[in-house]
This record gives C-alpha cells, sequence and structure tokens, in this order.
C-alpha cells in the first residue's frame, strides 16, 4: 500500500511537470549548441543534463528505498523480510503495467464495433457498368465537355472542320 501511494505521487508529480512545459520554455540543450566554444558547450550541455535529470520527484523513490532501510535498522534482528521491500517496489512500479496497457490501447488500430457504424457507401442516380470487381467503369469524357460553355461551340466547330478534312483526304 505504501508503495502504490508512492507511485501515485510520484505519477501525480510527473503529470503535473509535463503540464507545466510551455511552447515557449526553452530548451537547455538546444541553448547549449549554439556556443561556439567546444570546452564551454561540453560544460553547458552536463549542466543542462544534470539540470533537467535531477528532479525533486527522484526523491519519491529513493524515499521509499530509505524508509525500507530505516525501517530494517530499527527493527533490528526482526527486520523486514526480502518479501516486504519487493512489496514496496512493486507496489511503486504498479503505474507503469497500467500505462503500458493504456498506451498499447491507444495505439493500436481499433475495428468497427456494434456501436460504431460503417461508412455508408454512397448511391448513384444512374445506373453504371461495373467492372469484373464490382467496381464502376470509367468513362472516357470528352475533353470538350470540360471547356466552358462559351468555348465548346468553338470547339465543336473545329472538330467538325477536322472530321471533315480527314475524311476528305480518306475518300482520295
Amino acid at each position: 500500500m505504501v508503495g502504490a501511494a508512492a507511485s501515485y505521487a510520484y505519477l501525480s508529480w510527473v503529470c503535473r511537470d509535463v503540464d507545466n512545459v510551455k511552447a515557449t520554455d526553452t530548451v537547455p540543450i538546444w541553448e547549449a549548441n549554439k556556443i561556439e566554444n567546444v570546452l564551454l558547450r561540453r560544460a553547458a550541455k552536463v549542466k543542462a543534463a544534470y539540470q533537467k535529470s535531477l528532479n525533486p520527484r527522484l526523491l519519491v523513490p529513493a524515499g521509499l528505498g530509505l524508509l525500507v532501510g530505516v525501517a530494517n535498522k530499527v527493527a533490528g534482528e526482526n527486520g523486514l523480510d526480502l518479501v516486504y521491500p519487493g512489496c514496496l517496489l512493486l507496489g511503486f512500479l504498479s503505474y507503469k503495467g497500467a500505462l503500458i496497457v493504456k498506451l498499447i490501447d491507444d495505439l493500436t488500430p481499433k475495428s468497427f464495433g456494434p456501436e460504431k457504424e460503417r461508412p455508408t457507401i454512397e448511391k448513384f442516380d444512374e445506373e453504371l457498368e461495373l467492372d469484373q470487381w464490382g467496381r464502376p467503369r470509367k468513362r472516357l469524357a470528352n475533353p470538350i465537355d470540360v471547356m466552358p460553355e462559351d468555348k465548346q461551340a468553338k470547339a465543336y466547330e473545329e472538330l467538325e472542320k477536322q472530321l471533315e478534312r480527314q475524311a476528305e483526304r480518306e475518300q482520295q
């Protein structure tokens, strides 16, 4: 129970730290990369790494271990068995299992269940010819039909003239 309480405290602390991150916050490692002097850049990177990694929330598991050590020291010969510190550790790490299950559940693709509707297929007004796989066959559209209406008449006239010329050549 103590391990689970420590786990809750640690996880709430992590959530609070994540919620406090703003888009305007600077990233110390990126700022360190801007330094031109190699030695100063490395020192700034080490400082930034320790500054970000040594958070007070890390005192929760350390305090849990310290609590077990003090309890064993106070109890003397009748100290805690190996089972009790193991239970504290398991209690502390219990949030990890729930977190992994939640991540897997969120990241796996969902299939349609009875509570969700499947997408509907739109009905067409006219009958379509279907190919061998049941898909509508593509109709070849006349390029002139796509043109603006004012230019369609002129394009049809030119097309008729070309067809007449072609027919005359074939007759000769």
